[in-house]
């Protein structure tokens, strides 16, 4: 049942035991990969669940945070505590998987490619391909990687009959935490004050600041090509652009006439100058939905915030 619903729940918000991305191909970045990476763990970094003070410490942080925000939830206080015990349990079967930040600095090492029925198989129980089919119909990925081996390796233990309750349970108290701002302001206040105290901020931002960071990363991209179109200029940018170009060009060919480089060398940097991307003053478009997105006056906020993402 979860794996005929799994992508319609993605699509509303539901944190899944893993994250979903489209990514540039490392090996290719005119090519875009399907990739599947950690979910989000509660502690900021993997190495914190090894220090029992800051574990402890951190830990009773994020549990205040997380009992207020479920009261205002419709399950009964003893629901409440075992949703929130079970929440713990799930993070940590996953911290065990993720990756450490150091682990990720490395980048190289980000990029796993899998074939579909490789990924498929390491995934299950988890169905990928209902997934998939429900996310992108006929028209798949071509392309699937993961940033993290032993998260598709070890799936199979995280995922299993014994601990998808517990799963389901730390689906629901992510879920409500991270929708909060798109539910009320007390909600979002409460679900933001355990980041607020571990970075040390401690008045939650004005409403309107609010409203302007969640406007500014909904329509991000179609503002931010109407402004440089405005007050920057397609001239402006075509002139700035050519010079880039003019720049790369003459870079090319002091490459060219080193004498200090072998061939090979000069070779392989004109190859990177040739393969760079110029993006000079804005966008030249955005994602053809926002041409189609409709919001209905009488939607939610959460509603419309789920349309939009």
């Amino acid at each position: 049942d979860f794996n005929k619903k799994a992508h319609n729940l993605y699509l509303k918000g539901v944190s899944m035991p893993f994250t979903v991305a489209i990514i540039e191909d490392f090996r290719e970045s005119t090519k875009y990969t399907f990739g599947i990476m950690d979910p989000v763990i509660i502690l900021p970094d993997t190495t914190y669940y090894e220090n029992k003070l800051a574990r402890a410490l951190i830990m009773s942080i994020f549990k205040k945070m997380a009992k207020k925000v479920l009261r205002h939830s419709p399950l009964k206080r003893k629901e409440q505590k075992l949703y929130l015990a079970d929440t713990i349990l799930f993070d940590d079967k996953i911290r065990r998987l993720a990756l450490s930040q150091a682990e990720m600095a490395d980048y190289a090492k980000l990029y796993n490619p899998l074939s579909l029925d490789e990924l498929k198989a390491k995934l299950s129980p988890f169905d990928l391909s209902e997934f998939l089919s429900g996310l992108y119909g006929d028209a798949l990925p071509l392309r699937y990687a993961t940033s993290n081996p032993r998260l598709t390796e070890g799936f199979a233990a995280l995922l299993t009959e014994e601990s998808f309750v517990q799963y389901k349970h730390w689906a629901y108290v992510q879920t409500m935490i991270n929708l909060s701002r798109c539910l009320s302001v007390e909600l979002s206040n409460l679900a933001n004050s355990y980041m607020h105290k571990l970075v040390g901020i401690k008045k939650a931002p004005e409403i309107t600041k609010q409203a302007y960071r969640i406007a500014s990363e909904a329509f991000g991209a179609p503002v931010g090509v109407y402004y440089g179109r405005t007050y920057f200029g397609e001239e402006a940018k075509r002139d700035v652009t050519e010079m880039v170009k003019q720049i790369i060009e003459t870079y090319k060919r002091r490459m060219s006439h080193n004498s200090f480089l072998c061939e090979e060398t000069k070779k392989n940097a004109i190859a990177k100058l040739s393969a760079i991307k110029i993006k000079m003053g804005y966008p030249d478009g955005y994602d053809s939905f926002f041409d189609t997105l409709t919001l209905d006056g009488a939607d939610s906020f959460y509603d419309a915030m789920t349309k939009i993402k």
